[in-house]
């Protein structure tokens, strides 16, 4: 019954563009995972969020990299058994999901406290807590020292990235820091599970990166509503999107089992691809709506 409600779902939601002003729907591109891009797998069900990073490395000598993301709250870190990467490009050709093309017709605590920290393969990750910006950057520049890294602490640019995630209040910094050999690395992605009301998807720490390049994501939601949340988002150049399919709790669970728990027997994926420039102002962000149920209450009732 769960899975007619949300085709019927989809098929309303559809319907709004491609009949109601006699426009259309075409298939655009294939989505392509051996190409390189920034990729993400995002699952949220209002509540909680579980982001899962693809980690692939393509240096020119051996080298130590330390990678920073924000986050709204603190962040359970975890490593799957198997590339969840390699199963989404099973569940793309099962579902036949491709990039389409839309056609219109018509018209005061301390500084920083270290959370943790732990191994996970060959990532060293390490989570802080941050209240105070130059506590952090004090932190970092004895971190930098420690692990051998060729460099003073962060740059300009980093300082107004991490004070533009401070003075909105996403306080949560993990560090993962990772040893690299020559030539490309592929790496387990790391599983990242922390609770939000936010869809959230760290934009603006790609500025860091000059140039252009290719963002994609492939979300996974209880609500065709919030998908259309994404594609409203403002960007230099628009999303890409894909169309949507119906996975099952066995497709969720070859991504990752914490996916398929999150979200139950069924959920909607699509994927959502962008191609341009790396200087991002805002993050993907925007709340998940809950809607309250309140019980009658018939003296409150009396008194207006």
């Amino acid at each position: 019954m769960k899975a007619i409600f949300f085709m019927i779902l989809l098929l309303a939601l559809f319907s709004t563009y491609a009949f109601s002003d006699m426009g259309a729907i075409v298939p655009d591109e294939n989505i392509d995972l051996t190409e390189p891009a920034q990729r993400a797998i995002i699952a949220h069900d209002g509540f909680e969020e579980i982001l899962i990073l693809s980690t692939d490395f393509d240096t020119s000598k051996s080298t130590k990299i330390v990678r920073f993301i924000p986050f709204p709250s603190e962040a359970k870190i975890s490593q799957p058994d198997t590339n969840p990467f390699s199963s989404l490009k099973n569940i793309i050709e099962k579902y036949g999901l491709v990039y389409l093309k839309f056609y219109k017709g018509g018209t005061e605590e301390e500084g920083i406290e270290v959370i943790g920290e732990q191994i996970l393969g060959p990532h060293k990750i390490i989570q802080v807590k941050v209240s105070d910006f130059f506590s952090f950057s004090d932190w970092v520049r004895k971190l930098f020292k420690e692990e051998g890294i060729d460099k003073e602490g962060f740059t300009q640019k980093e300082e107004e990235i991490v004070t533009y995630y401070l003075q909105r209040g996403i306080n949560y910094f993990v560090f993962d820091i990772i040893d690299l050999g020559d030539g490309i690395n592929p790496i387990l992605p790391l599983v990242y599970r922390f609770k939000t009301r936010y869809f959230y998807y760290p934009l603006v720490t790609s500025s860091l990166f000059p140039g252009e390049g290719t963002i994609e994501l492939f979300v996974i939601s209880k609500r065709g509503a919030q998908l259309e949340k994404l594609t409203r988002f403002p960007m230099p150049h628009p999303w890409k999107r894909s169309n949507t399919a119906v996975i099952t709790w066995e497709d969720m669970t070859t991504l990752s089992p914490e996916i398929a728990h999150l979200m139950g027997a069924h959920a909607i994926i699509e994927a959502f691809k962008y191609k341009g420039s790396f200087n991002i102002k805002n993050d993907i962000w925007f709340k998940i709506p809950i809607y309250e149920v309140k019980p009658y209450n018939p003296i409150k009732e009396k008194k207006r």
